[in-house]
């Protein structure tokens, strides 16, 4: 006679296991009824209740035995009977911590974790919760094949890469954020990737970003979207889009860009969809946030555009510091429009010579350029521009 149970195993588990009689049998059968969850649209819930709950009892009564000839099963493959785990209670994590291919016998706190991200599935679109038990029964698998049907993927009920992904997204708080039309754009743009997982792992990292919600930007949203879809995808690529949604969220905050009329914001946004280098695009950013850019009319404003372009595409870094040195010149603001123009022209004229943007910035920020009359001002950028005449370049 046993007078102590091992660890881990208790009376109640064992008269669980206790053949019943007849009578008793007969007595339980009402109840158990009565106890059964509500029955899944499409789904045979009570047998496949009754399954998980017969494939669970080997289980322990296997552990029982075990225990009882002196040998300890792993930890992780404990697995309670049906009705200690608690419906919609689990462990935390998401479905992206879950490493392993999870099917039909499966075991462990990683079983948990995705009966738990099915729970909060189930609980929007009205289904009742999945005990959270650590076993992967016939319950668990027709929920997962339920979820994967909905999710539009293939529908085996394994828990593999391309279903966690998709799981992932649909719980993330950051892509709950969204509008209900991009997150169904999402959903099938995801869809989509079954058989592409590095459009998959990217598209995933994207959209549940912070900042591709807070760029406050549908066209930057779907500049990014389409750049995923039809963009080459390089070890760069992640980095760069994730680069890009923080300097334009950033800017969706910044008193001097949220300020700026629609017009320019629209050809800034052009500019930095039109290059998904991220060093390019974190100068793109540095004039539209620099408050003596907000300070010119909108019309100078374009010819700054313009002549980044210039500075940017054709010179290189030492022609946009230099062009950069002239926007932040405390005296440009208070030059006339005419003045402005005609330095921000010689400026793109001059964009693909380093050398010859620097001695415009120069003769800008010398403090005699800023005494003159705008009449001399004028004629000192005509003599600048027959020492450098420059041209406009091609696609500038």
């Amino acid at each position: 006679m046993i007078n102590r149970l091992p660890d881990g195993i208790n009376r109640q588990a064992i008269e669980q296991l206790t053949p019943e009689t007849p009578q008793q049998q007969a007595g339980q059968t009402a109840s158990q009824e009565a106890e059964q969850p509500a029955r899944d649209p499409g789904t045979n819930y009570a047998t496949s209740l009754r399954s998980e709950r017969s494939t669970e009892e080997l289980f322990l009564r296997s552990t029982l035995d075990q225990q009882l000839a002196g040998t300890t099963p792993q930890p992780a493959t404990q697995t309670p009977p049906v009705g200690v785990g608690t419906p919609g209670v689990g462990t935390t994590g998401s479905a992206a911590s879950i490493q392993r291919e999870l099917a039909f016998g499966s075991q462990g706190e990683d079983v948990k974790t995705l009966q738990t991200e099915l729970n909060k599935w189930r609980a929007e679109v009205g289904y009742d919760p999945l005990p959270v038990t650590g076993f992967f029964g016939d319950q668990t698998k027709e929920a997962l094949k339920l979820y994967q049907e909905t999710a539009d993927i293939k529908v085996d009920g394994i828990f593999g890469p391309v279903t966690r992904d998709n799981l992932t997204l649909n719980n993330d708080p950051n892509f709950k954020k969204l509008d209900f039309n991009l997150q169904q754009q999402v959903k099938v743009q995801m869809s989509s990737y079954e058989k592409d997982p590095d459009r998959r792992r990217i598209l995933l990292s994207v959209a549940t970003n912070p900042n591709f919600q807070e760029c406050n930007s549908e066209r930057t949203r779907q500049a990014v979207l389409n750049r995923i879809e039809n963009g080459p995808i390089t070890p760069e690529t992640e980095e760069n889009l994730k680069g890009y949604l923080e300097l334009r969220s950033d800017m969706a905050k910044d008193p001097t860009f949220t300020k700026l009329t629609p017009e320019v914001q629209e050809r800034i946004d052009l500019q930095m969809e039109q290059t998904f280098d991220y060093p390019t695009q974190a100068k793109i950013h540095g004039f539209a946030t620099e408050p003596n850019f907000g300070r010119l009319d909108p019309a100078q404003q374009n010819q700054v555009i313009d002549a980044f372009k210039s500075s940017v595409r054709f010179g290189g870094g030492e022609s946009y510091n230099a062009f950069m040195d002239i926007i932040k010149n405390p005296a440009l603001p208070g030059m006339t429009g005419d003045v402005q123009s005609r330095i921000l022209d010689a400026a793109q004229r001059n964009g693909a010579n380093g050398p010859a943007v620097r001695d415009l910035a120069t003769l800008v920020a010398n403090p005699l350029f800023s005494s003159m009359s705008p009449g001399q001002q004028k004629a000192a950028i005509d003599a600048y521009l027959m020492m450098h005449p420059g041209e406009v370049p091609v696609g500038g």
